[in-house]
């Protein structure tokens, strides 16, 4: 995929799109090895049942790198760079779920050249697993 190189003049707020991302093991495993983050709810399906979960936990840095990705690949592409994020996780995410990532550009800040994206994502059953706020410094 090519990605975009938005400035910010080119940037309308209120633009708004999805992507939907398919999670697996493998993803959680590579999260892993590159993180360090075992924590036995992410490592092992037995272990987080134990804790009360149905199946091996998404970690949600997860979550946040592929809103990272979004930023930098198509809103606005190879000119952002994240300043800020608020981030909230509504509900656990795992292996064999689909998640639809809704993202819509809620502000631009022309004096700092600066766009908000409000990131909404559901799960296969329209469950919120994820909502974020973040400010991104886009080239004038």
């Amino acid at each position: 995929m090519k990605n975009n190189n938005l400035n910010f003049k080119d940037i309308e707020e209120g633009f708004e799109d999805f992507t939907v991302i398919s999670i697996s093991n493998e993803m959680i495993d590579n999260y892993i090895k590159l993180t360090g983050d075992n924590s036995a709810i992410h490592r092992s399906k037995t272990l987080a049942v134990k804790a009360g979960f149905v199946n091996r936990v998404m970690h949600g840095g997860m979550l946040l790198g592929f809103y990272s990705n979004i930023i930098g690949t198509k809103m606005p592409g190879d000119t952002g760079l994240i300043l800020e994020l608020k981030s909230k996780f509504n509900n656990p995410v795992y292996p064999g779920d689909i998640i639809n990532i809704n993202y819509k550009v809620i502000e631009k800040h022309s004096s700092v050249s600066c766009i908000t994206i409000k990131f909404n994502s559901r799960n296969q059953e329209n469950l919120v697993v994820g909502t974020s706020l973040v400010n991104v410094k886009v080239r004038a």
